[in-house]
């Protein structure tokens, strides 16, 4: 396959960062969740985590960005440890395998197992952050977004580019790379170069996006206390609906089934109806509202949420309290 050179830049979409030693605060309660009828809880540990991805039968959490640990979504127990000797950046699952980057290279290993596949030393990007997987090739940016090395699945490096512009780059596949501007949402082919499409929207947060085989979900943030959630056609461009004035969005936005989550401010996991945005679900938790929403300060766990879609289980990473919670939605 070959690639053009590219013209745009690939910004950090995950801040990997450790909880602020310098001023500790006081440990706030655990979360527990409220008895409803739209989920059950299965089990919460401590672990603080900055990085929270899922593959079949594994929930992989990294907290002090040097670990990788995995556990049985199901149950919470422990699975595997992966130690690492240079600090880990950012991590994606993709086909059972776990890829992380480091300072100047790229990790992958069996999500089952925490067996080791291949290490990738220098990829000559300095140093390595924002990744992207495609069926074929994996994309490693450098954290200043001025260098991408394209890597296949083996681990062989195919090539090393320059580029040079101010887009955050939200996912990337083999075909075409979706970006945030001033403007709004973009399709690019990468091997043309060419834009495919344009979606005027703005504020959009593309830290908080999430990306399915025919849309693309985003926050757009339009007030100080209240976002927006937008579902965009992939193929098109064409907004499928938006649902204005909702809540502050203070996690990612996370897909299962039919659904899309995130935790608000408040101290909700709302759950979206994916075709049309209607909000079917609010489940309430204890211990709220969630404390770290306005902090300012860079160095705080984050509110993450991941999806194991075999197991139909969502896991939720706290912030605040440094806790990892499962909990199985129910059908209605």
């Amino acid at each position: 396959m070959y690639f053009k050179k590219l013209s745009f830049v690939l910004l950090i979409l995950t801040t990997s960062c450790m909880p602020n030693r310098t001023t500790p605060q006081p440990m706030p309660a655990v979360h527990f969740l409220v008895d409803n009828p739209h989920a059950k809880f299965l089990w919460s540990n401590y672990h603080p985590t900055t990085m929270l991805v899922s593959a079949p039968d594994r929930t992989i959490a990294s907290g002090n960005s040097f670990n990788i640990n995995a556990f049985d979504p199901k149950t919470g127990q422990a699975a595997w440890e992966a130690k690492r000797e240079e600090s880990i950046s950012e991590m994606v699952v993709q086909d059972s395998v776990v890829y992380a980057t480091k300072h100047r290279g790229l990790t992958a290993w069996d999500a089952k197992t925490g067996d080791l596949i291949w290490d990738i030393g220098n990829l000559d990007t300095g140093n390595a952050q924002n990744l992207f997987v495609g069926q074929q090739y994996i994309f490693v940016q450098h954290q200043t977004g001025k260098h991408v090395a394209i890597v296949d699945l083996s681990g062989k490096v195919i090539m090393a580019l320059d580029t040079s512009s101010n887009w955050h780059t939200l996912s990337m596949d083999d075909n075409v790379a979706y970006y945030t501007d001033g403007n709004g949402l973009n399709a690019l082919d990468i091997h043309t170069n060419q834009n495919k499409w344009m979606a005027p929207i703005e504020n959009l947060r593309s830290i908080t996006s999430v990306v399915s085989e025919d849309l693309i979900y985003l926050d757009s943030e339009r007030l100080i206390d209240f976002d927006s959630v937008i579902a965009v056609d992939k193929h098109s461009g064409d907004i499928t609906w938006k649902r204005e004035k909702y809540e502050k969005i203070i996690s990612n936005l996370c897909l299962l089934d039919e659904n899309i989550y995130f935790l608000n401010a408040a101290g909700f996991l709302i759950a979206l109806d994916k075709t049309n945005g209607q909000e079917v679900a609010r489940l309430e938790f204890t211990n709220i509202p969630f404390v770290l929403y306005r902090s300012t300060e860079p160095q705080v766990s984050r509110y993450l949420i991941t999806a194991d879609t075999k197991n139909r289980i969502l896991v939720i990473a706290f912030g605040d309290s440094f806790q990892l919670m499962a909990i199985q939605p129910l059908s209605p």
